[in-house]
């Protein structure tokens, strides 16, 4: 419903907003930070948070959708949680998004960022002083699945593991 559509919007938003805050707490002054922007000008392929500070470019997804109640049947428990933690609002995604610009950055390219307008806001440039590293931000506790990526997450082997947190 629409209604449903606007709780799980405000939800998200929520979370980013969150997110941002405490993530600058961490960051000197001298930080650069982008929220809500796109690797496109045609609003394509949208980031939560983008910060670069002293040697880190921090790629940030947040997630707000909490994990699914397992089952109790341990076959069936495992698929509810792997479809949950790979779907659009799971770490499986949030990973994606972020190692999206992780991976062009480690291959020497330039990441133009774009505000909703299609304005240019800032770009990324490859630098070898700068740590890229995906960040995946959730509302609630994943336990072990975001404490051992490796039970489920998919990524090529050159790839490195995402620091996957739940905002409390």
């Amino acid at each position: 419903s629409p209604a449903r559509d606007r709780f799980l919007r405000a939800r998200d938003k929520a979370l980013e907003d969150e997110t941002l805050t405490k993530i600058r707490a961490f960051l000197s002054q001298n930080a650069t930070i982008w929220s809500e922007v796109y690797e496109t000008p045609d609003s394509q392929f949208e980031h939560d948070i983008i910060a670069v500070d002293d040697g880190l470019c921090l790629l940030i997804e947040a997630k707000a959708a909490p994990p699914i109640e397992p089952f109790r049947d341990p076959d069936k428990a495992f698929v509810r949680l792997r479809d949950a933690f790979r779907a659009d609002k799971g770490i499986q995604k949030a990973f994606e998004q972020a190692n999206r610009i992780v991976r062009k950055l480690k291959a020497g390219d330039i990441v133009m960022l774009y505000d909703a307008r299609g304005r240019v806001v800032g770009r990324l440039l490859p630098d070898p002083s700068k740590l890229p590293i995906a960040v995946c931000i959730t509302r609630d506790n994943f336990g072990p699945l975001a404490t051992n990526l490796a039970l489920l997450l998919e990524k090529d082997t050159a790839d490195s593991y995402p620091w996957a947190v739940n905002i409390i």
